[in-house]
């Protein structure tokens, strides 16, 4: 070894390309670049409307705020309560345990928050955690 040269390790890529891997991974009846009509097709399969469907609308989206946080697991708790539907299904099927942890989840997030909310979020959390703590009780009464 030359004197110049440090000791240590040499690391030689051995992978294909990333051209070469993706021809081989890919099945032999499809084409080689996913046309624009099948990123639409995906896109209305998984319900994502992204950069393939540019004709689609702007999903406007809530600003961002401690009390769209609580609101999620809120509505989560409902969801395992069996008191709304589930947004994916339209079912509504009791799911204590995730109604549970998501209850959990609100009495953590207004116990590390207490001192630091204003009174609208801290009204707010300890009314959703009162509701939500007396649904729970009656669903734990029901079959």
């Amino acid at each position: 070894m030359p004197e110049n040269e440090e000791a240590g390790f040499k690391i030689v890529d051995r992978r294909a390309s990333s051209q070469e891997a993706a021809k081989e991974s890919r099945p032999q009846d499809k084409s080689p670049v996913q046309g624009e009509g099948e990123k639409k097709a995906g896109a209305e399969k998984t319900g994502f409307k992204g950069k393939a469907d540019k004709t689609s609308q702007k999903i406007s989206m809530p600003e961002a705020s401690f009390l769209s946080l609580v609101f999620t697991f809120y509505t989560e708790a409902q969801v395992g309560l069996g008191v709304i539907p589930h947004p994916l299904t339209q079912k509504v099927e009791k799911d204590l345990a995730q109604a549970k942890y998501a209850i959990d989840i609100l009495g953590v997030l207004k116990d590390k928050t207490k001192g630091h909310l204003t009174s609208e979020e801290e009204r707010a959390l300890s009314d959703m955690l009162f509701d939500l703590h007396m649904k729970y009780v009656e669903a734990m009464k029901k079959p």
